[in-house]
């Protein structure tokens, strides 16, 4: 979705908010609500290539969000994890193309994890933020 088609959707409290400067080509963003809450929206190349959830009132249909345990994920079907640059994050089969980032980073930059090697993880790892990708099958 165009940066205008956002604008002419939805409310957009906030543009160019500033980018994180650990992700590389993230030179804008948008603060955007969504019900009662705001989620941020980054952009590239005039288009939203994400949209990032930090607080945890917006869920899935299956309550999955921020503050959700990492056991939680893991009963999922399909669960598995990854760690980038800057966070370890996991993603479920039934939600493709959606991330969720966990409040500890674990092993090296492309390490990939079982959901069984993560359930030795501490039971007090949780969800700090949702990244919506979109499914690109």
């Amino acid at each position: 979705m165009t940066v205008a088609q956002v604008k002419a959707r939805c409310l957009v409290i906030q543009d160019s908010v500033p980018d994180n400067p650990l992700e590389e080509g993230y030179r804008r963003g948008m603060l955007v609500m969504v019900g009662r809450d705001t989620v941020l929206a980054r952009v590239l190349a005039d288009s939203v290539s994400r949209i990032e959830v930090t607080t945890p009132h917006l869920r899935t249909r299956d309550s999955l969000g921020v503050g959700t345990r990492l056991t939680a994920l893991l009963r999922r079907r399909g669960a598995f994890g990854g760690t980038s640059e800057t966070s370890t994050s996991v993603d479920v089969a039934a939600h493709c193309g959606v991330s969720f980032e966990l409040s500890t980073v674990r092993g090296a930059d492309g390490e990939e994890f079982t959901a069984k090697e993560m359930l030795t993880w501490s039971p007090d790892i949780t969800v700090t933020a949702v990244v919506v990708l979109g499914c690109r099958h």
